[in-house]
């Protein structure tokens, strides 16, 4: 999905000179991949929009004071990222019964719902495809989500992981070797 990165960039000044209806727009362009990103790092869904909720208050609440972005999606995604992490830390050090772990994605990280993407109707395939999906590393398979649901870059990975262009290349490669030789 290829976005207009002009009219990103009018919508988001737009937003930062308070346009109201700039935020909806920016919300209404990207909260389902925002909500489905999270969803890969916490299966826990008021969380999630919870986390989405607080980025977007503190986006307006701080428009005056946000920079000029290149990609608005990689500063959402980002952003989003770091937010539900301290959600995770701060949940985790109240209760440390909490089974949730904060830099890696749970063993069943792509829902039901995210299976059908992979366009697949015999179930028994579903059910191999979901068991191997559960064998990649978590952080493999957080960058194989934001590179194959998101079609970010590999810089762009870099940044929302934190790790190098190369290591994202990589986690995306690997994860895909995995499943090609788990699958057969």
């Amino acid at each position: 999905m290829k976005l207009n990165t002009d009219t990103d960039k009018e919508i988001w000044n737009s937003f930062r000179r308070g346009d109201p209806e700039a935020l909806a727009k920016i919300f209404e362009m990207n909260y389902a991949s925002l909500y489905n990103f999270a969803f890969t790092i916490c299966h826990n869904e008021e969380l999630v929009k919870d986390s989405i909720q607080e980025l977007f208050t503190y986006l307006w609440e701080k428009r005056g004071k946000l920079a000029e972005v290149s990609s608005m999606r990689l500063y959402l995604f980002t952003s989003l990222r770091r937010l539900l992490i301290k959600e995770l830390k701060k949940n985790k050090a109240k209760d440390e019964k909490n089974k949730i772990l904060m830099d890696e994605l749970p063993k069943d990280a792509f829902s039901a719902q995210d299976m059908l993407i992979f366009d697949e109707s015999n179930e028994q395939i579903k059910f191999r495809l979901k068991y191997a999906l559960a064998e990649v590393p978590e952080r493999m398979r957080e960058a194989l989500y934001l590179k194959t649901y998101n079609n970010f870059s590999y810089k762009e990975i870099s940044k929302i992981m934190n790790i190098s262009s190369q290591v994202a290349r990589n986690y995306v490669s690997e994860a895909l070797h995995r499943l090609r030789k788990i699958l057969s």
